[in-house]
């Protein structure tokens, strides 16, 4: 199987357990001071959907991104064509879960009754004050999330469990 490769194509794909893939999506780009955006190109797009047609029909995708594919009220800090991306994750159920950052807010959302998947972000473990991070536990099934959050030391939040529900 022939995969595409993130420092020259923007996107990465990887075996990361039994029935999982992970795929590494770069939509960064070079702005000005002032501005933070990133773009999902029609390039990339293409890409992400050949990289999901080459990964086994039965598999589960774990999705990583900097960007949110929703938009910010900061239109400066927004992922332009994250609709398109977001379209796209509708139509690929097997992307169980979608990992962003680019926010520094812990975010946890299950989307599945909007036919996308779970979104998470962890926050930033390097903020001293309200530093996060998630351990995730894939299965067949489902998932589990155990956040952490920082009080002068790593204190476990309440885990919350999920089951697929898209097909």
């Amino acid at each position: 199987m022939e995969f595409f490769h993130l420092k020259e194509h923007g996107i990465e794909a990887h075996p990361i357990a039994r029935g999982w893939w992970v795929i590494a999506l770069d939509t960064t780009r070079a702005t000005n001071l002032y501005s933070s955006q990133g773009l999902f190109s029609e390039k990339l797009e293409s890409y992400l959907e050949e990289t999901i047609q080459l990964i086994p029909k039965d598999d589960s995708i774990l999705l990583f991104n900097h960007y949110p594919f929703f938009q910010s009220d900061e239109k400066r800090r927004n992922l332009r064509r994250g609709e398109d991306l977001k379209q796209l994750l509708k139509r690929h159920s097997r992307v169980r879960l979608y990992l962003h950052g680019h926010t520094h807010r812990r975010t946890l959302a299950d989307l599945q009754p909007n036919q996308l998947p779970l979104i998470l972000d962890s926050g930033s473990c390097a903020q001293s004050k309200h530093g996060s991070w998630n351990l995730i536990d894939l299965a067949p099934r489902g998932c589990t999330v155990q956040p952490y959050k920082w009080n002068q030391e790593w204190v476990p939040l309440p885990k919350e469990e999920f089951v697929w529900t898209r097909n």
